[in-house]
């Protein structure tokens, strides 16, 4: 794991080496550049895999003709470099960098199907004056680029691309509105409105000296869709999934230092750590965070899970107001992002102490359909049918009359609905024949029509329709079936721009490489096309994966129903009045985009609609912090105290 930049079409070796420097968090082990007149590549590296001087970066082949700087682990490296081999090549390392080089040099842009891993890289070949960059098919690395008149640069990171001087920062408030609808932005923009990532699954091409020239040419190779269309049967289905995982869980085990997993006590990192405590000798170093005596943490199911494998267990006690790092958080992210996100940062920083690869279960919810909604969205699918859509809005006018408390029974949140939730929900029943309006009620943040009442006229305009956008996105998925074109949508979105950039982000602040088992991309193409009726029913969420489980898992923890990650948001932001700081009149006035009585009203709110309003204030809260990150701050020369201050500055 590593922090890659460099840039195309001038020649700047101050910048090359400020931009080395803003990703020494990701790579503090060694740090590389190479320039000529047309290319600059720059790398710090975090030592996994061949612990020498041999696995410095950038590397050229042994012409000199082709330089690397890579991100990331390929794990089938040692079965593609016998291959390699057997052709004729030679090594100079054991590391998968050079694999990927000469896999290059042997098969070009064709390489890239080759390596099973997580990776993103870039390749300059002198002799054809080409620049080759790629992204892993999940997204598990991330790739920003930003091209500027004849030049292009790249980094694993927004703010060294911001040191270039004629760099825009132009806010997108387009792409604001969209992160306040879904709580990221859906798609490879980001909040400037000219700095974009390379997508999940696509590599691209800056050519010099021909009619390509100063343009960046993108491609996929590689997409993802469910047709769960598999004949298998569900016995079949488990021993498929059973050997997959196993066999990727074995792969992310492989490295020359110490490594370890993350334990919530949930169904996916048990199964990493029940698995990963049959592949080696001694105790797996363990690591979970809790709340105090907050009921919703489960770190209790941590702890019984660690004793049934015998882990070398450490618990990460929370009982202290850590909102005061979410500005860093938002900082690290370089995105808007759920407060959520603060205990990854925490509990990497304190894994890093022990170990520098930690094995963690994102990625099983998308893949194997583990979310609420995925089953709400399946029951919607038996029910439109043959629900009239007068019965539904019949049905939907009910709910009005039900007590908030028997909602909260049955849904069974760690937060009330109230009166908003109760109303998401009104708006989902009634639109039971129009899965668009259906599923917007499930994962919107802000509606159209709540962000219009939010925003002053001049930023309404900007204002985006999340059913209309995702009715557009959808339509670009291959699977006919509205289900199935959800989840190609979630894997492609959701999963990279929220789940794995917070992975990357948090684990990499604290220079230490964060591996997910479930997004080995064999296990992700089998689970596809997994009937969903094996993997999600009406009352159960992700069966294939809880049949494993009774195998190797205690029976509390596979059978256990599905919670979401909670922090004790309420607790830590009552105490300090962190809203009331940050939104106060003279930061509204200052900001000059919210409506000061919207706000104070949704903020006025949040007592009655726990869950939602946390939600939309946690998010808001995230969205302010980066402008004043990114906007009012040169987000390149902020110390940690500078961030600690930016709540009230």
């Amino acid at each position: 794991m590593c922090g890659i930049c460099g840039f195309a079409g001038f020649e700047d070796k101050a910048l090359l080496r400020s931009m080395v420097n803003l990703l020494r968090h990701r790579g503090p082990d060694d740090s590389g550049m190479y320039a000529d007149k047309k290319i600059s590549l720059g790398h710090t590296r975090l030592s996994i895999v061949d612990l020498s001087s041999a696995g410095h970066q950038p590397m050229c082949n042994d012409a000199g003709t082709l330089w690397i700087s890579f991100n990331g682990e390929v794990y089938n490296h040692k079965a593609l470099r016998a291959e390699l081999e057997s052709r004729g090549y030679s090594f100079k390392s054991n590391t998968d960098t050079e694999v990927v080089l000469k896999a290059y040099e042997a098969h070009g842009q064709e390489c890239i199907h080759l390596f099973n891993g997580m990776f993103a890289f870039a390749i300059w070949n002198s002799e054809s004056k080409e620049l080759f960059l790629a992204r892993d098919r999940l997204g598990i690395k991330p790739l920003y680029y930003t091209v500027c008149k004849d030049s292009l640069l790249f980094a694993s990171e927004i703010k060294p691309l911001l040191l270039y001087e004629h760099t825009s920062r132009e806010v997108d408030y387009g792409a604001v509105s969209l992160a306040l609808s879904f709580r990221y932005v859906p798609s490879e923009r980001t909040l400037f409105k000219a700095i974009f990532q390379i997508p999940p699954g696509c590599f691209a091409f800056w050519r010099f000296g021909n009619k390509e020239a100063g343009k960046l040419e993108i491609k996929k190779y590689w997409k993802p869709f469910f047709s769960c269309d598999s004949k298998d049967s569900f016995e079949t289905s488990v021993k498929k999934t059973e050997k997959l995982l196993k066999s990727s869980i074995e792969m992310r085990k492989n490295c020359d230092v110490p490594f370890g997993a993350y334990l919530s006590g949930g169904l996916d990192s048990s199964l990493i750590v029940a698995y990963l405590s049959r592949f080696v000798s001694e105790p797996v170093k363990t690591f979970s965070i809790s709340f105090g005596d907050d009921p919703s943490s489960e770190h209790t199911d941590a702890r019984q899970v660690s004793e049934h494998f015998r882990t070398d267990h450490e618990e990460i006690i929370v009982d202290r107001d850590i909102s005061q790092l979410f500005p860093e958080v938002v900082w690290r992210l370089e995105a808007p992002h759920s407060p959520i996100t603060v205990p990854l940062l925490l509990l990497s920083r304190h894994a890093s102490k022990k170990v520098k690869v930690v094995l963690s279960g994102d990625g099983a919810d998308e893949t194997f359909m583990g979310y609420l909604h995925h089953r709400n969205l399946l029951l919607n699918r038996r029910l439109k049918s043959f629900f009239p859509s007068f019965l539904s809005k019949a049905a939907a006018k009910s709910v009005g009359f039900l007590p908030v408390r028997a909602l909260d029974f049955f849904f069974n949140y760690p937060e009330s609905m109230g009166d908003a939730g109760r109303q998401r929900l009104q708006s989902y029943l009634s639109n039971l024949n129009d899965p668009y309006a259906a599923y917007t009620s499930f994962v919107i943040n802000f509606s159209k029509e709540e962000q219009g009442r939010l925003f002053t006229p001049r930023m309404r305009r900007f204002v985006a329709d999340p059913k209309s956008f995702l009715s557009s996105a959808f339509s670009e998925q291959m699977p006919k079936e509205f289900l199935f074109k959800m989840l190609s949508y979630e894997l492609k979105n959701w999963l990279p721009y929220t789940i794995l950039l917070a992975n990357d982000k948090l684990t990499m602040a604290s220079s230490i490489e964060g591996r997910v088992p479930f997004l080995d991309h064999f296990l992700v193409e089998h689970a596809s096309r997994i009937k969903y009726t094996h993997n999600t029913t009406l009352f159960r969420d992700k069966q294939v994966l809880r049949k494993i489980g009774s195998k190797v898992l205690p029976k509390e923890i596979f059978k256990k129903k599905k919670h979401a990650f909670h922090i004790p948001l309420d607790a830590w932001l009552s105490k300090n009045g962190v809203f009331e700081r940050v939104f106060s009149s003279k930061s509204i006035m200052r900001r000059g985009i919210y409506s000061q009585p919207s706000i104070k009203k949704l903020m006025g709110s949040y007592k009655e609609s726990k869950l939602l309003r946390g939600r939309q204030l946690g998010l808001l809260l995230s969205v302010e912090l980066w402008f004043r990150l990114f906007v009012d701050h040169d987000p390149t020369k902020l110390s940690k105290n500078a961030l600690r201050r930016v709540v009230d500055n």
